[in-house]
């Protein structure tokens, strides 16, 4: 996972953070229904 970071620079680790605030949201979407 490291590595990963380190190879594909700070963007990829934005995207991996974007998407992940978004599952969140999704999750905690489904949680309320």
């Amino acid at each position: 996972m490291a590595n990963l970071i380190v190879v594909c620079g700070p963007q990829a680790v934005g995207k991996m953070v974007v998407a992940e605030s978004l599952r969140d949201k999704l999750k905690y979407m489904l949680n309320v229904k």
